[in-house]
């Protein structure tokens, strides 16, 4: 059975906080690795990059889903 587009856009949502969440650890476990290692800024770097790129995509889908909730249910 197929999913619904509403139910698609919703589980990708989902599936960007999930996804913020592990980058999240990782961006933590590099920081603290800062401390003894100069060299892991650039891994520091490149985890705030991803993370952006998380955060365009969960944008777009919510932006996504307010929409089409204001379509299925509209102010009376």
């Amino acid at each position: 059975m197929a999913l619904s587009p509403f139910r698609d856009r919703l589980m990708r949502g989902y599936a960007c906080t999930r996804t913020l969440d592990r980058q999240a650890d990782s961006l933590r476990q590099r920081m603290a690795d800062l401390s003894s290692d100069p060299e892991a800024a650039a891994d520091v770097f490149a985890a705030i990059r991803e993370i952006r790129k998380t955060l365009d995509r969960a944008e777009v889908t919510a932006r996504l889903l307010e929409s089409e909730l204001r379509i299925s249910n509209p102010a009376d």
